[in-house]
């Protein structure tokens, strides 16, 4: 972030202790997020998940220190009051939080099949957020309905920082094959 601080996202399996406290567990693998100060010091650490396997795929902060998470979850589940329905196989989900890791929003990808991802974000000097995201089927990107033109399109889509609502998007690649877009 701005003020160099380092955020890091993983998956965790199992019990974890961190600064002496036990993190709780939510189901398979759960999603683990972060932040260090600039000398590797831990300042927190969380976990969120459903009761399946989740998987995290990128993390950025933007000018404020604020949080962009994003998922992909298979099972439905809660975080600081936010529900979040899981609508088929997986779903994928950009999570917004404060500074001190705690959700303020959160916005789903979800349709009729399997492997969705977020799997790239950057923010821009007004804090709007870029993601690149891959649908396989004709989808629901943030609620509105998207034409899928191949076995899997990859977009990129600008969100605002503040609320996530959905400036615009623009399908980049139109798939045949299998691939992942990094």
């Amino acid at each position: 972030d701005d003020n160099d601080n380092i955020l890091v996202t993983g998956n965790n399996s199992g019990a974890l202790t961190f600064m002496g406290e036990e993190i709780e567990e939510f189901g398979d693998y759960d999603v683990i997020y972060a932040k260090f100060d600039k000398n590797g010091n831990a300042l927190w650490l969380k976990s969120l998940g459903s009761n399946g396997s989740d998987t995290p795929y990128e993390i950025a902060a933007d000018h404020d220190g604020n949080i962009f998470l994003s998922v992909l979850y298979t099972a439905s589940f809660s975080i600081d009051g936010f529900n979040f329905m899981n609508h088929g196989l997986s779903d994928a989900l950009i999570l917004k939080l404060n500074p001190e890791g705690e959700a303020m929003w959160g916005k789903i990808i979800y349709g009729p099949s399997d492997g969705y991802d977020i799997s790239g974000i950057t923010i821009d000097e007004a804090n709007d957020v870029y993601l690149c995201t891959e649908l396989n089927s004709d989808d629901l990107l943030f609620g509105e309905i998207v034409p899928n033109y191949g076995l899997t399109d990859v977009f990129l889509v600008k969100m605002h920082g503040d609320d996530g609502a959905v400036s615009w998007y623009l399908s980049l690649i139109h798939i045949s094959e299998p691939t992942r877009p990094y």
